[in-house]
């Protein structure tokens, strides 16, 4: 009697055994697989963080950009009032339609306005009929024979 309990509570720790055993195979099994996503979300991470520093560096090469274009602009229109204060003063007493049909071409130059490097230097050429040119530099004009 004391045979067969012992061979009943045998069996009964061998199969706590086994099962045990299987819990540990499966929970192996579902952490090598927590093991492998967690190597895939860390590629992913060093990807993701690459490509946001790839990212960063070409808003902040727009960000250059868009400020030169920003300061081509504030040129233009440094020399457009320029041409508007000029035109305002009439020097040759014209009437303003007058003064219209008289210029041939208007030729804003700003020195390296589309360069790079922008050079701080403004001039404002207004090419007159009769080859009369009025240079302005730094809000003076000058008339001069071409």
């Amino acid at each position: 009697m004391e045979n067969d309990q012992l061979r009943r509570r045998n069996e009964e720790l061998e199969k706590a055994l086994r099962e045990s055993k299987e819990r540990e195979a499966i929970t192996r099994h579902e952490l090598q697989g927590v093991l492998h996503k967690l190597r895939i979300a860390e590629e992913a991470e060093e990807m993701l963080c690459s490509q946001l520093g790839e990212l960063e560096a070409e808003a902040v090469h727009q960000a250059r950009a868009y400020n030169a274009r920003i300061v081509s602009l504030m040129d233009q229109l440094s020399l457009s009032q320029q041409l508007t204060t000029f035109l305002l003063r009439r020097p040759t007493g014209l009437t303003a339609p007058a003064l219209w049909h008289q210029y041939v071409a208007l030729d804003l130059v700003t020195a390296g306005v589309q360069s790079s490097n922008p050079v701080k230097s403004n001039r404002l050429t207004v090419s007159v009929a009769r080859n009369r040119r009025v240079n302005l530099t730094a809000g003076k004009d000058e008339q001069s024979k071409a």
